[in-house]
C-alpha cells in the first residue's frame, strides 16, 4: 500500500461488514445532504416570497400615506388661502393644532409659510 488508507471497496473482500457499512454510511450521507439541499431552497425561496409580500406591502403602504398626505396638504391650502398676511395664516395653522410647547410645530409653520410665499413668486 503506497501510504493511503484503503477504501471500502479494497477492504470488501477482507472485512465485509465493514465494507457494507460503509456503503450504508456513504448513502445515509448522500441522501441527508440531497434532503439538506432540498430544505435549503426550499427555505430561500420561502424567504424571497416573503420579502416580495414584505416590499409589496410597503410600497402600498407608501403610497396610501403619501395620498393622505397630499389630501391633506390640499385641505389646508384649500382654508388658508384667502389669507394673504403670513401672520394670520400662522395663528389660524396653531389654532387648527394642538398647541405644545415642542418648537417643531412653530417650525414646520414656518417652513410652510415660506414655501407659499416661493410658490407665490
Amino acid at each position: 500500500m503506497n501510504g493511503e488508507a484503503p477504501g471500502w471497496e479494497q477492504l470488501g473482500d477482507e472485512y465485509p461488514k465493514l465494507a457494507e457499512f460503509e456503503r450504508q454510511f456513504a448513502a445515509s450521507l448522500a441522501a441527508k445532504e440531497e434532503h439538506e439541499q432540498k430544505t435549503l431552497a426550499e427555505k430561500k425561496a420561502a424567504a424571497e416570497r416573503d420579502l416580495d409580500i414584505f416590499y409589496d406591502q410597503l410600497t402600498d403602504k407608501k403610497a396610501q400615506k403619501q395620498a393622505q398626505n397630499r389630501e391633506h396638504e390640499e385641505v389646508l391650502r384649500n382654508q388658508f388661502e384667502h389669507c394673504d398676511n403670513p401672520f394670520e395664516r400662522v395663528m389660524q395653522l396653531i389654532g387648527h393644532g394642538a398647541v405644545a410647547p415642542d418648537m417643531q410645530i412653530m417650525h414646520s409653520l414656518l417652513v410652510r409659510l415660506k414655501q407659499a410665499k416661493h410658490d407665490r413668486d
